[in-house]
């Protein structure tokens, strides 16, 4: 089950157990309510805007801090200028708790994380690539001169290569 939810311009798709960083929150609060757009779940796709208001999404709110910094350089060629600017965008990070609607929940502890066994990974076996006799074909263009006229034919001129196999 998973659901579209609305935080401030953007629009995250998240599931029981996700982490989401978002823009900076404002709210003191551990865990807050998100508005819910849509809704997928085993009996189908919810739009319905009556529907929804009994859906809710929980969400806890793990740190807020900064991103990276992403610098910003102007220059002007040829004339010695150049300056250099740092952001750092402020962000909210949050756990997704449970998503409820009505009969249905999804929560963090009924959500599984699985990885694959070593045993059930596949082994790929890496072909040797076997080099071939090639036949190539290559076009020459043969010009000739008939009393004033120009008249250009086409030959063909088979190459053979010959490219060893190493073992």
């Amino acid at each position: 089950m998973f659901a579209i939810v609305r935080l401030g311009n953007q629009q995250f798709k998240v599931q029981a157990g996700d982490f989401v960083r978002v823009a900076l929150l404002k709210s003191s609060k551990e865990t807050i309510q998100l508005p819910v757009l849509a809704l997928e779940d085993k009996s189908g796709f919810l739009l319905d805007a009556s529907e929804l208001k009994t859906v809710k999404v929980t969400a806890k709110v793990l740190r807020k801090g900064l991103s990276k910094k992403v610098l910003v350089l102007k220059k002007k060629r040829r004339k010695g200028y150049r300056k250099t600017r740092g952001h750092r965008q402020n962000f909210t990070e949050l756990q997704i708790l449970e998503i409820a609607s009505g009969s249905n929940k999804s929560s963090v502890s009924s959500a599984k994380i699985v990885s694959p066994k070593k045993s059930e990974v596949q082994k790929v076996d890496v072909k040797e690539k076997k080099k071939t006799k090639t036949m190539k074909t290559a076009t020459k263009k043969v010009v000739t001169k008939k009393s004033g006229t120009k008249a250009t034919s086409k030959k063909t001129v088979a190459k053979k290569t010959k490219t060893s196999t190493k073992k």
